[in-house]
């Protein structure tokens, strides 16, 4: 009765386990697959003995015939190994844990294999890979913090153009590079957008780690998990130090013209003048010399002589002596 009952429990607890099982003979044949192992192989629950014939089995005979004959040949007891199978999800990677099946009286009567899939695994190494590859070699800074701030990761672009090692910002928070330039309100507004959920984008004039100002174009997205949660923030800054530069020169050269223009007095329209005196009567109706109104209106710097006529009437004996 106690023989029974240990059996019915194993054969329960077979069924149940939701790693994929199977079991191999004493021959190497397989002899049962567990339900999870018929899912992962076939995509379906049907008959064993219908599907032990078909490719997939006879995939995985292939792939472990060698640690199958060392554990008839007790060579090696418990294996540990990766492997990829061909499955109805199509190929996978699983970490294979072999072990021997003895009797009461130790005689071997087989293995059993367990499968664990690590394909998403490995998948999402492969990304994070993929990703970092893409980080070191982007044109611009990069940074990833946790939720409250904390540095986790820069690229080698951050490192150049701050000056920081990626040892020395670990851990810390961004406001290493902060300098008293950029308004608090800014950086106020910059964390309440980012805590919402949304992107941030905006100018700011940081500090690298030699003390010397620099600018760059940030844009801040908040990463978000499975849950929705937020779990990390993505800083991608440019170094817009020349172009700023470039601009600064560019307004400076702007307002020099605009000033330099502003001085320059013209004379253009109809101006009243007097027929007999000369006198010019300004915008406010009073009248003036000519020779004052054009200094007021232009650049002019007069010189004064006579000419020959005033010359002639002014002093004719002056005039008679030349």
């Amino acid at each position: 009765m106690q023989t029974w009952v240990e059996e019915n429990v194993y054969v329960s607890l077979f069924q149940a386990l939701a790693v994929p099982v199977i079991l191999f003979d004493t021959e190497n044949r397989i002899s049962k697959l567990n339900p999870a192992a018929l899912e992962l192989l076939y995509g379906s629950h049907q008959s064993e003995v219908l599907l032990h014939a078909k490719a997939p089995a006879r995939d995985i005979l292939l792939c472990l015939r060698r640690e199958l004959e060392d554990h008839i040949s007790g060579a090696k007891s418990d294996a540990s190994f990766e492997k990829v199978f061909e499955t109805c999800r199509g190929r996978r990677v699983f970490e294979v844990k072999l072990k021997r099946l003895l009797g009461r009286d130790c005689a071997f009567q087989g293995s059993v294999a367990m499968l664990v899939d690590l394909t998403e695994g490995r998948r999402a190494e492969e990304m994070g890979d993929q990703f970092k590859r893409v980080a070191e070699q982007h044109p611009h800074s990069i940074v990833v913090t946790d939720p409250t701030g904390n540095i986790e990761y820069v690229n080698a672009k951050f490192v150049q153009v701050s000056g920081y090692l990626e040892h020395e910002v670990l851990g810390r928070n961004p406001r290493i590079l902060k300098s008293c330039v950029t308004p608090p309100e800014k950086y106020q507004e910059l964390w309440k957008t980012i805590i919402e959920g949304r992107e941030w984008q905006g100018e700011l004039q940081n500090r690298r780690k030699n003390g010397e100002l620099f600018w760059e174009s940030v844009n801040i997205t908040p990463i978000r998990g499975t849950g929705g949660e937020i779990t990390h923030y993505l800083a991608i800054e440019q170094d817009i130090t020349a172009r700023k530069a470039a601009e600064a020169e560019r307004d400076q050269q702007i307002a020099e013209l605009k000033s330099a223009l502003d001085k320059v007095k013209t004379l253009s329209g109809l101006l009243p003048i007097c027929a007999s005196c000369k006198k010019i009567r300004d915008d406010k109706g009073c009248w003036n010399q000519l020779e004052a109104y054009i200094q007021q209106h232009s650049e002019v710097q007069f010189s004064h002589g006579l000419c020959q006529e005033c010359l002639a009437k002014l002093y004719p004996e002056l005039n008679e002596s030349t």
